[in-house]
């Protein structure tokens, strides 16, 4: 082998390996923008899910405040309930009670309209 085939061949070698590395380089390259395209494109997502969260915790919040408020209308509510249902039976009691005096009254007045009644018919 000559000088001068042995200096092509090695300049064969060393552009195949230019070549090689180049086109190693240009696939890292791809990679590196790609990964920094995924890179951005995880922030952005981060980022939308983080304000997500934010808005999600603060519906929390106020869905609680709502429970809350609910709940303490529901205690007025059974409360007033309790209060209606006791003077309800109260006055189902004084009901009974009337009618008992009035059953008693009637009977009375019965037993006098008689009485007024036999006085009369020994009298005339």
């Amino acid at each position: 082998m000559t000088g001068g085939e042995l200096a092509l061949i090695l300049t064969a070698v060393g552009s195949m390996i230019v070549g090689l590395i180049g086109a190693v380089v240009a696939v890292l390259t791809a990679r590196s923008a790609a990964s920094k395209e995924e890179l951005e494109s995880l922030r952005k997502t981060i980022e939308s899910l983080q304000k997500e969260n934010v808005r999600l915790q603060a519906n929390m919040v106020r869905l609680e405040c709502e429970i809350e408020e609910r709940d303490r209308r529901i205690d007025v509510l059974e409360s007033s309930l309790e209060e209606a249902t006791k003077a309800r039976e109260g006055r189902e009691k004084r009901i009974v009670e009337l009618e008992s005096e009035i059953s008693e009254l009637t009977r009375k007045v019965n037993v006098l309209e008689t009485s007024k009644r036999r006085v009369r018919g020994k009298a005339g």
